[in-house]
C-alpha cells in the first residue's frame, strides 16, 4: 500500500486514499445526467463556464481556484449552470433605499472523492469555497441586469449554517438569489446546497460590495445569456 509523506519530524503511516470506485462515478454520473433533464425551466444555460474562466486567465501566471484547481477527476467532475432574471419574491420587507433582486443562479455539481473533511464527507470549507464562488457569478449576472457589469465586487460577509453531512461521490444543487440591493451598492444574497430529495444540507447568506472599479478579469469573457422565450 502507497504510503503518504509524513510532516518533518512526523512518522510516514497513513495510508493514500483508495481510488474512487468506477461504480460510485458511474453512478453519480448517471445521477447527474437524470437530474439535469429536471433542471432549468424558465431559465437559461450558461454553458461551459470552466472555458470561460479559464479564457480570462489565460495570459496571466494565476489560476482560478474552484474552476481550475478543483476542477477534474475526484474533485469537482461535472457542473452545469442554469440562470434567470426574473425578479423572485424577495423574502424581506424592503425599505425606501432598498430594491429586489433580480438574480437566481441553479448550479448542479457532481464531486467526486478528493475533497473530505471527515472520511467519506465533503470539507465544509469547501461546500463554503463553493456558495462564495457561486455568489461572485450571481453578482455578476445581478450587475449586467443592471446594467452594471464594469463594476467589481467583492465578498463583505458569508455565513454559512451547516444542517445535514454532504457525502463524496455525490451530486449536488447549489442555488443562489440576490435578496435586495442597498443604494446599489450593497448586495444581499441567500443560498443552499441541496440533495436530490430536496434535503437543504447547507444554508448561506451573503454581502457584497460593488466597487466602481473596472471589470473583475475572472469574469470579462462572461456575458449574461439570452432570456427564453
Amino acid at each position: 500500500v502507497a504510503v503518504a509523506a509524513a510532516w518533518p519530524g512526523q512518522r510516514a503511516s497513513v495510508p493514500v486514499a483508495a481510488q474512487e470506485p468506477l461504480e460510485c462515478r458511474k453512478a453519480a454520473s448517471a445521477e447527474f445526467e437524470a437530474w439535469a433533464e429536471s433542471l432549468g425551466a424558465g431559465m437559461s444555460e450558461l454553458t461551459h463556464p470552466e472555458r470561460r474562466i479559464a479564457e480570462g486567465f489565460a495570459s496571466r501566471p494565476s489560476k482560478a481556484f474552484v474552476f481550475q484547481t478543483l476542477q477534474g477527476a475526484g474533485r469537482i467532475e461535472h457542473a452545469r449552470m442554469w440562470w434567470s432574471s426574473a425578479a423572485a419574491p424577495t423574502s424581506i420587507d424592503l425599505a425606501a433605499e432598498e430594491e429586489g433582486g433580480r438574480t437566481e443562479l441553479n448550479v448542479l455539481v457532481q464531486l467526486g472523492n478528493e475533497l473530505a473533511g471527515h472520511p467519506e464527507l465533503v470539507h465544509g470549507g469547501f461546500a463554503a469555497t463553493m456558495m462564495d464562488e457561486l455568489f461572485g457569478w450571481t453578482m455578476h449576472m445581478e450587475k449586467q441586469a443592471r446594467g452594471q457589469g464594469d463594476r467589481k465586487s467583492f465578498t463583505a460577509n458569508l455565513n454559512v449554517n451547516y444542517r445535514k453531512t454532504m457525502p463524496l461521490s455525490s451530486v449536488y444543487l447549489m442555488v443562489c438569489k440576490v435578496d435586495k440591493v442597498v443604494r446599489g451598492k450593497k448586495f444581499y444574497l441567500q443560498g443552499s446546497i441541496q440533495n436530490r430529495r430536496g434535503d437543504i444540507l447547507v444554508e448561506t447568506t451573503a454581502l457584497f460590495i460593488a466597487t466602481g472599479e473596472g471589470p473583475s478579469s475572472s469574469f470579462r469573457n462572461l456575458k449574461a445569456p439570452a432570456k427564453p422565450s
